[in-house]
């Protein structure tokens, strides 16, 4: 066989192989919450890109359904026809993409198919990829802006009942809310609804129109179009579909007392009051390794920024978090000290001064909601009164001037009143700093820092003076 002959069956055999390779590479099915379809499937073109050859089928469908699909055609878990995934005949669901956690699920079938499932040792896994947050919006025309969580809740069961009464216009409020719509088996599927009841109200506590039934009674509109068609309503939705409508505004939400940014302890944040898991279930007991590699992508960190720039990862990077001490007045003598937080930790500082000083402090990288306590107390042990915040958070209305430089963060201003041996105690989002306030010893260097310098400089004298008389010996 002539040469060119050989480098031709060479490639040719190449070209098989490859083609082999792509054909056998075997399709992820996934399936289920519409609000998670919207979310994977960015990461899927993303991740099909970075791996050639892969197929990633995401849809919607349902999330009843989608768990159906992953008993595939075990008749003791669901006695009806095998359920195959949407638009895909005879195909079952790899991935079953859920917004209600399994033990929070609660329609019977569904119940039903999880415990046969359990019962019979078939591994159901559960991981959580992203957090749905919630935003309570109004109509683009109303003039309210920003509610406590307590004016929320009064709003929903009747105790608030004018806009007046949280500096709007004299106009009635309405009400719109998701109720638990009757489903087949006496449950409901909408997570939205769990997750209110759970982080809000109960139902029979809300006062208001139900969108849900409306729309089981042939209303086409869900509870976006309605509120950005009544100037007078208040509504409720996941941020991202909120976001997409300009004809609502989203609520700057203030409180309660929990952490910032991301759900901590499984309670949602102090930004998002209401929030839920969007999370992947897939059967150990028969996942293929392509759903297996999928689905731990879902986590890493190139997923998670994407999912970040939907609605809010469910493994965010941690926020630096800067303060910055100054006395009244002079910038030039400003002394910072930074921390992150959700990391469980404690750290100590020391801000120079001799004498009772009147300061300033900046906290940097602060919102109206995060989850930031801070005390001051005297040198007696007493506690201090702390001046009363001034804030300079993007898109809040204040008729404050920022400071030069600060214009562009968010930053919160307190006024201080501390003599030597005071401390300001901070706890933000997990992260306790203690801030004394007094003249560090010797130009700064601590005691111990100190003794340390008296004892490392006698054991120089003392050796020098051994190896010298070693030395007169020798």
């Amino acid at each position: 066989m002539k040469k060119h002959h050989v480098i031709k069956f060479f490639f040719a055999v190449l070209a098989l192989s490859m083609y082999v390779g792509c054909a056998d590479a075997q399709q992820v099915v996934v399936r289920g919450s519409g609000i998670s379809q919207e979310v994977t499937a960015p990461v899927a073109t993303r991740y099909m890109n970075d791996f050639p050859g892969t197929d990633i089928n995401v849809g919607g469908g349902s999330m009843a359904n989608a768990i159906r699909s992953l008993a595939r055609n075990d008749t003791d878990a669901y006695p009806q026809a095998p359920l195959y995934a949407d638009g895909l005949p005879g195909v079952f669901v790899d991935i079953a993409n859920t917004a209600i956690a399994l033990d929070e699920q609660d329609r019977a079938d569904t119940l039903q198919i999880i415990d046969v499932l359990k019962n019979k040792g078939t591994p159901i896994r559960e991981v959580r990829v992203a957090i749905d947050a919630f935003d309570f919006f109004v109509h683009k025309d109303n003039p309210v802006r920003s509610l406590t969580f307590d004016q929320l809740k009064l709003i929903y069961k009747g105790g608030i009942t004018n806009w007046n009464e949280v500096g709007g216009a004299n106009e009635p409020i309405i009400v719109y809310h998701t109720g638990p719509p009757a489903r087949p088996g006496g449950g409901t599927t909408d997570g939205r609804a769990i997750a209110i009841q759970k982080w809000f109200l109960n139902f029979d506590e809300i006062i208001g129109i139900d969108v849900q039934e409306d729309r089981n009674n042939g209303s086409p509109l869900t509870i976006i179009q309605r509120v950005a068609a009544d100037p007078r309503g208040i509504g409720y939705d996941g941020a991202y579909y909120v976001n997409q409508n300009p004809d609502v505004i989203s609520l700057n939400v203030i409180g309660p007392d929990r952490a910032a940014n991301s759900i901590i302890g499984d309670e949602p944040s102090r930004r998002f009051p209401v929030a839920r898991y969007l999370s992947m279930l897939i059967r150990d007991d028969d996942a293929s390794k392509e759903a297996i590699a999928f689905l731990e992508y879902m986590q890493q960190p190139t997923a998670q920024e994407i999912v970040g720039g939907l609605v809010l990862p469910a493994f965010p990077p941690a926020r630096t978090f800067e303060i910055g001490i100054m006395p009244k007045g002079k910038p030039e003598q400003e002394q910072k000290f930074s921390f992150q937080e959700n990391v469980s930790s404690s750290k100590n500082f020391l801000f120079n001064m001799e004498d009772k000083t009147e300061l300033v402090l900046y906290a940097k990288n602060n919102t109206l909601v995060d989850g930031t306590s801070l005390s001051l107390t005297a040198v007696n042990g007493k506690p201090k009164g702390i001046g009363a915040p001034k804030y300079w958070i993007k898109d809040h209305v204040t008729a404050i001037t920022p400071p030069v430089g600060l214009a562009n963060c968010n930053v919160t201003e307190l006024s201080l009143s501390v003599t030597p041996g005071d401390e300001l105690a901070f706890d933000y989002n997990g992260q306790k700093i203690n801030v004394t306030f007094g003249k560090a010893p010797f130009g700064g260097c601590n005691a111990s820092g100190l003794f340390a310098g008296v004892f490392f400089l006698l054991l120089f004298a003392f050796s020098k003076s051994v190896f010298g008389r070693m030395k007169q010996k020798a």
